[in-house]
């Protein structure tokens, strides 16, 4: 797993993105108990910028879930216009996006150019990304949770503070200090984009914090490109920890962890992608030798 990565929180509010970020890959507490792995603290930035702390991710969750809603505000960002929450409970408040799309596209052309015959918009895919990121030891799908808000279902996931988008790190021609690191962080994107079946990942759904860690967000087109990976020949390299992850991961596991969001069909076909991954990989490790294809 990664270490724990905590910015600043000396620093002004609205740039103090404190993120203690799990230290296993733990799951939330409506997973079975034979998934959660020892969880730690979370900590993460408060609706004012300042560090609000949680006893694992489970208290985290439970807050997303059973806040209070004080304040309920539309945004124009992204395709499903999520709507900015401020959640309050026992003192602590903290911003989140609310989303309650559920539409399925007929003939939908993407920005990129790619065609779908029907296309499934689903908040709920939010949630089965996140939780498919914690069994794959990642620490960058910010926790989302189901939540209904005004009478409409929908998923709550926490607002990362501080952020900028990927366009407009592209339109103010910006570079990370550390290009290593951008491009193992952009590599582990694409495999897990692959692994998901998440067709719209653009520079808006990429958020950027202060120590040049990716976020990743917007996952309502996720679960989509059928049982093939898609340009696979991307993915050049992966993290040690997502390796192991990747090839431990197993049906049973995986039905448990997203059923409630991805059906029978849409598991079978991640099977399929998940087998496809492994390979792709591990040919990789095969012609190169694994010093050159795993990081640690």
């Amino acid at each position: 797993m990664r270490e724990v990565v905590c910015l600043d929180p000396s620093r002004s509010p609205r740039r103090a993105v404190c993120l203690a970020i799990l230290l296993a890959a733990a799951v939330v507490a409506s997973l079975p108990g034979d998934a959660v792995a020892q969880q730690a603290p979370v900590v993460w930035a408060g609706a004012d910028g300042s560090p609000v702390e949680f006893a694992d991710a489970s208290a985290l969750s439970e807050f997303l879930v059973k806040a209070d809603i004080i304040e309920n505000e539309g945004t124009e960002v992204g395709t499903t216009g999520p709507r900015k929450l401020t959640l309050a409970r026992d003192g602590i408040q903290l911003h989140a996006a609310f989303r309650n799309v559920d539409e399925t596209h007929s003939r939908l052309r993407l920005p990129d150019g790619s065609y779908f015959q029907r296309l499934r918009d689903y908040s709920g895919f939010e949630v089965a990304a996140y939780r498919l990121s914690l069994l794959l030891g990642l620490d960058n799908v910010p926790p989302a949770e189901h939540r209904t808000v005004n009478r409409e279902d929908g998923t709550v996931q926490v607002w990362v503070e501080g952020t900028m988008m990927e366009k407009d790190r592209l339109e103010n021609e910006l570079r990370s200090p550390q290009a290593m690191e951008w491009s193992r962080q952009l590599q582990e994107m694409l495999a897990f984009d692959q692994l998901i079946g998440n067709v719209d990942r653009n520079a808006g759904n990429m958020l950027i914090d202060e120590n040049w860690k990716v976020w990743l967000i917007d996952h309502t087109r996720a679960f989509q490109q059928g049982d093939k990976l898609t340009n696979p020949e991307r993915i050049r390299m992966v993290r040690r920890g997502f390796w192991d992850a990747l090839q431990a991961l197993d049906r049973e596991t995986i039905e448990a962890t997203i059923s409630h969001d991805v059906d029978g069909k849409g598991i079978s076909e991640l099977m399929k992608r998940h087998e496809a991954l492994v390979h792709h990989i591990q040919s990789l490790i095969d012609q190169r030798g694994e010093g050159a294809v795993i990081w640690e």
